[in-house]
């Protein structure tokens, strides 16, 4: 039994692929099928029909014996249409990546079939495959609305904001989508208070940008809060996301935050500026002293720095001036900001999706749920141990109730106030993660050393953080468009003005940053610094 007469035949070309067969259509019309061995004299045939009142076909005679010559079973490669061997090669594509290229199909198809096909037809069948094992790339866009209404059923208390546009001739095209899982913002109650924004742009056809809210939870964990899928990443669209905003100084973020949350503060990375100081005044030592500068946490450290980076480079401390120290210092900064001085955990996203950004739109939102369920061991304790090993051989004096004077091994000396939880490198309140002068002035005082955890780094948080379940969408494989959908179960891709040449698959480097290459390795002799077509070697 097949579901309709294009499954039928399809199975029955793949049939005759693996057993070398070659057979042609002696009946076709919509409600029977008949195939014959294209060797009149031989018995071989398949005979199917249509089922009433249904568009299953079965198969009513089926004689399989093929006993004719070598020469009438040769062509056997004619029953490999492009459409057969992109369903024979559909599992090859179901979440795993890329999936084979098209020299790579040519050769698995030759190695395991014996079929010699052309680039073209390889390319053509992996664009096949794919559609077949993820979904046609513009028929994703019409099965948006259905997929948000089985993820809000397995998951009610989420969130979901679509808006579409409509063109010049009446179609509704989609603009962006914005979603939350319940499970996601209920924990996000039990973050610390700084969001990550950034976005990565999606390579697929129809392009666009996948932007993304995420915090660090009490364990140091990215905890990805709420997606965003675009046409561009412009104050519009920006404006849709968050709170408090670590990112790497994109205008569009500036305003967004002064329109949406006016009270906010923004806190630029860290990495990003040391790039923009190694690429405007071509300075490594000058980007290694704001680097540092940056990541101080006393006024009296900071201000030591920055005048060393004024006297090296007097336009460049004029520069940092010019963005605000409280944008990217952590001394200065109006707020807490904790340890997060970069906006690596956004980086993070940009690994997680390294292949599905050539995915459709429903592959894509469906790897997102995915990824949201991953939870890795605790940390805040390691960093406890090694700030008590730091912290033994300090000298402790107490100077009042809760208050200690604490020399370091450089004799340095630093205040510290157990029951305000703070001290004079102010490492303990920007952290609120006991330093070692606390922790030795704990130890002194016998107080427990994680009474003097922030909530925010306790377990119990931990605990509630993830204490919410994300359910998986049911029914993925029946997911179609209905009627009272959102332009009559038609919903249109966006308009995308593709320009000529092959669409870039790499992101352009950011200004300061150094792409990583590797030295070419001859594939005849095996040395590196050259190619095959230019080497002179002798192979042994």
């Amino acid at each position: 039994m097949f579901k309709d007469k294009e499954d039928c035949t399809t199975k029955l070309a793949i049939h005759a692929i693996g057993r070398k067969l070659h057979f042609i259509n002696a009946k076709s019309t919509p409600e029977n099928f008949a195939a014959i061995c294209v060797s009149h004299s031989y018995p071989w045939r398949v005979y199917s029909t249509k089922v009433t009142d249904s568009e299953r076909f079965e198969v009513l005679t089926a004689i399989l014996q093929h006993t004719c010559s070598v020469d009438a079973r040769g062509d056997f490669h004619k029953m490999a249409s492009t459409a057969v061997i992109g369903k024979l090669m559909r599992p090859k594509y179901v979440w795993v990546g890329r999936g084979p290229r098209p020299n790579e199909l040519r050769k698995i198809l030759r190695q395991e079939f014996s079929l010699n096909v052309s680039y073209w037809k390889a390319w053509r069948t992996r664009e096949i495959s794919m559609d077949n094992a993820m979904g046609s790339v513009m028929g994703s866009y019409a099965l948006i609305l259905p997929y948000f209404k089985l993820l809000l059923e397995s998951n009610p208390g989420s969130l979901v904001y679509l808006e579409t546009n409509k063109d010049g001739e009446g179609v509704e095209r989609f603009k962006y989508i914005f979603f939350a899982i319940a499970a996601s913002i209920k924990g996000f109650a039990f973050m610390r208070n700084v969001i990550v924004i950034d976005g990565i742009h999606l390579r697929g056809r129809y392009g666009g940008c996948l932007i993304a809210a995420s915090a660090k939870d009490a364990n140091f964990q990215v905890f990805l809060i709420n997606f965003g899928i675009v046409n561009n990443k412009n104050d519009e669209a920006w404006s849709k996301l968050w709170k408090m905003i670590v990112s790497d100084r994109h205008s569009s973020i500036y305003a967004s935050i002064r329109k949406v949350y006016p009270m906010a503060s923004h806190a630029a990375c860290v990495v990003h500026v040391k790039r923009n100081i190694v690429d405007i005044f071509k300075s490594k030592p000058l980007s290694c002293l704001v680097s540092s500068a940056a990541r101080a946490y006393r006024l009296n450290v900071f201000n030591k720095l920055f005048a060393e980076i004024r006297k090296i480079g007097g336009p460049c401390a004029d520069y940092l001036t010019g963005i605000g120290f409280e944008h990217w210092t952590k001394s200065h900064f109006v707020g807490e900001r904790y340890n997060l001085m970069t906006r690596n955990i956004a980086e993070s996203l940009n690994n997680i999706l390294t292949m599905e950004r050539d995915y459709p739109i429903i592959s894509i939102l469906e790897t997102i749920r995915t990824t949201l369920e991953n939870i890795l061991p605790p940390k805040v304790n390691e960093m406890v141990i090694e700030n008590y090993e730091k912290g033994s051989s300090f000298m402790v004096m107490k100077i009042g109730d809760g208050h200690y004077d604490v020399h370091d091994d450089k004799d340095s000396a630093f205040v510290v106030n157990l029951w305000e939880r703070t001290c004079a490198c102010r490492e303990f309140q920007i952290l609120m993660i006991p330093c070692s002068h606390a922790i030795a002035a704990a130890i002194e005082e016998e107080v427990r050393v994680d009474t003097l955890m922030g909530v925010s780094h306790t377990l119990p948080n931990l605990r509630f953080a993830y204490a919410d379940l994300i359910m998986s969408v049911p029914d993925m494989a029946t997911l179609a468009p209905s009627p009272s959908d959102v332009g009559g179960g038609k919903l249109a891709p966006p308009f995308v003005r593709r320009p000529p040449g092959c669409p870039r698959k790499r992101r352009l480097f950011s200004r300061g940053e150094i792409r990583r290459t590797t030295r070419r390795r001859c594939t005849r002799c095996r040395s590196l610094g050259h190619n095959r077509a230019t080497c002179r070697g002798l192979v042994q």
